[in-house]
């Protein structure tokens, strides 16, 4: 019990014997108490409901202690010393307040290790940290053809930065948190989420290794890279299906999974560099035998063009089955959970439905999406 009172006789109105009033409102009043201090000849007013939960009565902070410590009830907890509460929580008192912890195996050497419940991966220490973490990197730089490799390279190359000499970063929306936990699972790192009063809530996913930011930069991700990313070398040395998992980190990062004003299945992408957007487009094209073009808009908040390619109706469904049916690799499931009802509900095949017209084949309507075919969608592009 903390002591804040320090009213005076004359602020309040007697009533009777050791009972006093004071107004603290237009129409309210509260009852106070004058009491004797258990440990000094002095007298106090304490608020007449105080005394009903708390009984002993101190003129200060000083002559409550002072009372504790005669009595032997008084009990001084070092200072961030670790104290015991079960086997497998512990507690320390910082000298106000105190913080819990819940016992772990490092990730790394299988020490115990007590940290927060809110972490995904547990360490003893920084060193088993960064040895965690290097081990993981190392092993997939050695297997580049790896999909889930492919797809964080996309992610960097789109949602991704370079902070310094060793550091890359990846920054998400809060609610997007569970694929930076996966990849952090993957490829080591730290996640830390961040609360800002004037911007969204968000999570930072941070790989700190200075060979796999020499990595990147052989293949084209640099600082500032957004209107200069070129990945034209990298992308033409990966297989056909690995293409496909480095596109779909791009679509989790910068692209889009919806509906058109006319309500038709729509997926697109943007970026602030003409040559990557070329070189998507291109392959897309290739792969298809479309023939797409890239579009260029400004707007007012920058100077810089953007430069945006869409698909809609039926090849829009037949790019997002390609990127969005493998549901065994990372990918966001928040755009997953947008591509999969078109998926699951709209194709037999892939060959069939990239031959059979989009308003022959049978159509469900996905209700969380208001898919409708009231008439025949004939794309005007070619």
């Amino acid at each position: 019990m903390k002591i804040t009172n320090k009213l005076q006789e004359s602020e309040l109105i007697h009533v009777k014997d050791n009972t006093y009033r004071r107004r603290i409102g237009p129409g309210q009043q509260d009852y106070y108490l004058k009491l004797p201090c258990l440990n000094c000849p002095n007298t106090t007013f304490r608020r007449r409901a105080d005394v009903k939960t708390h009984p002993n009565t101190f003129c200060s902070n000083d002559c409550m202690k002072e009372y504790r410590r005669k009595n032997g009830l008084l009990v001084q907890h070092e200072i961030n010393k670790i104290y015991e509460v079960d086997k497998d929580t512990i507690r320390r008192f910082n000298g106000t307040s105190w913080s819990y912890r819940k016992r772990f195996k490092c990730q790394y050497c299988g020490k115990d290790t007590y940290k927060e419940i809110g972490n995904t991966l547990h360490f003893c220490n920084n060193e088993c940290q960064s040895k965690y973490s290097n081990d993981l990197l190392y092993k997939a730089m050695s297997n580049p053809t790896d999909p889930n490799f492919c797809y964080l390279m996309g992610l960097i190359a789109t949602d991704g930065c370079i902070t310094g000499i060793s550091e890359c970063r990846i920054v998400l929306h809060i609610k997007d948190r569970e694929i930076l936990v996966k990849l952090q699972e993957k490829f080591g790192g730290t996640l830390k989420d961040n609360t800002a009063e004037n911007d969204f809530d968000n999570t930072r996913y941070s790989l700190c290794n200075k060979n796999f930011v020499n990595y990147l930069n052989s293949i084209g991700i640099t600082k500032r890279k957004s209107l200069t990313i070129d990945m034209n070398t990298y992308f033409n040395q990966l297989s056909s299906e690995n293409k496909w998992y480095f596109l779909r980190g791009c679509w989790d990062g910068d692209g889009y999974v919806g509906l058109d004003y006319k309500g038709n299945i729509q997926t697109g992408i943007g970026s602030g560099s003409e040559k990557f957007m070329t070189m998507v487009v291109n392959f897309i094209n290739e792969t298809f035998q479309w023939n797409r073009h890239v579009s260029k808009s400004y707007n007012d908040k920058s100077d810089n063009p953007m430069y945006n390619v869409s698909w809609s109706c039926n090849k829009a469904l037949i790019l997002i089955t390609k990127l969005y049916s493998d549901t065994n690799i990372l990918g966001l499931k928040r755009k997953q959970s947008l591509a999969l009802p078109f998926i699951t509900e709209n194709k037999t095949n892939f060959n069939d439905l990239q031959n059979k017209p989009y308003y022959e084949r049978k159509t469900v309507k996905p209700e969380k999406l208001q898919f409708r075919m009231e008439k025949p969608c004939q794309p005007s592009f070619t």
